[in-house]
C-alpha cells in the first residue's frame, strides 16, 4: 500500500463518485489521505437539463460553479446526468456548440431522453457523445439509438421505459448483431403489442459479444 504511485491513487480517485472518495481518509495511509481530502474540495457535480431550448444547470455539490463548468482544470468536474426533453418547441433552440465541447471535455454519467416528438438535427447530433447510461423510452429516436448501441464505447447500461417484451427483445439483438431491428411501430401496432404481451415490468440481464477481438458487455433493463 505505501508502494503505490500517486497517480495510480489519484486515477482510482477519479473514477469513483465524491461520496467514495470522501472515505480514503479512513485508510491509514497518508497519500490516500490526501487524495481523498483533495477530491473531496475541488470535486463539483451537477445535471444538465434542456427543454424546449432551454438550458439549465443544477449544482449537486459545493465548488466553483463557473469555473469548473467552463475555465480551465475540468478534471475534478462531473455531469452526473444530461436530460433532453423533446418537444415540437425544440425546432427553436438555440445553437449547442458549447454543450458539445463542455460533454467532449467532461464526464457524463447518464444521459435520458424524454418526450415522443421527432427531434431537431441540432438535438440529435448533440446526444451523440459518449455516456455510461442512457435511459430512453422505446420512442428513441432512430439515430440516437444507432449511435450509442454501435459508437458509444463506453456504454455500459441501457434501461428502457416500459416496453413491450417485442421491443425489448429487438433492441437486445440489435445490439447483439450490430444492425438496429425495427422498432418503430405504428399507434395501432403499439396498443396490438401491448394488448398481446403486456409491458415488461422486470428486466435486467447482462449479454456480451466478441468485438474487433474484445468482449463487449452490455446490460439491458427495465
Amino acid at each position: 500500500m505505501d508502494q503505490l504511485p500517486f497517480v495510480f491513487v489519484d486515477s482510482v480517485a477519479h473514477l469513483v463518485s465524491r461520496e467514495s472518495a470522501r472515505q480514503f481518509p479512513q485508510i491509514e495511509n497518508s497519500l490516500w489521505n490526501h487524495v481523498g481530502q483533495t477530491h473531496s474540495k475541488k470535486r463539483v457535480d451537477f445535471r444538465v437539463i434542456i427543454a424546449c431550448g432551454q438550458v439549465s444547470y443544477i449544482q449537486e455539490s459545493l465548488g466553483d460553479f463557473q469555473q469548473a463548468l467552463f475555465e480551465g482544470d475540468c478534471r475534478y468536474t462531473r455531469i452526473h446526468r444530461v436530460s433532453i426533453h423533446v418537444t415540437d418547441d425544440s425546432r427553436n433552440e438555440s445553437d449547442f456548440t458549447y454543450l458539445q465541447k463542455l460533454f467532449c471535455r467532461i464526464p457524463v454519467q447518464k444521459l435520458v431522453i424524454l418526450g415522443r416528438d421527432q427531434p431537431s438535427e441540432k438535438l440529435i447530433l448533440l446526444s451523440k457523445f459518449n455516456v455510461e447510461t442512457l435511459d430512453i423510452s422505446e420512442y428513441c429516436p432512430k439515430d440516437i439509438l444507432e449511435f450509442h448501441l454501435f459508437k458509444n464505447e463506453h456504454l455500459r447500461t441501457i434501461r428502457v421505459r416500459s416496453p413491450s417484451c417485442l421491443v425489448m427483445t429487438r433492441l437486445v439483438k440489435s445490439w447483439k448483431t450490430g444492425e438496429l431491428q425495427k422498432l418503430d411501430f405504428s399507434i395501432g401496432e403499439r396498443n396490438y403489442l401491448c394488448n398481446l404481451e403486456g409491458e415488461v415490468m422486470e428486466y435486467d440481464q447482462v449479454y456480451r459479444k466478441s468485438q474487433d477481438g474484445f468482449t463487449r458487455s452490455l446490460r439491458f433493463m427495465v
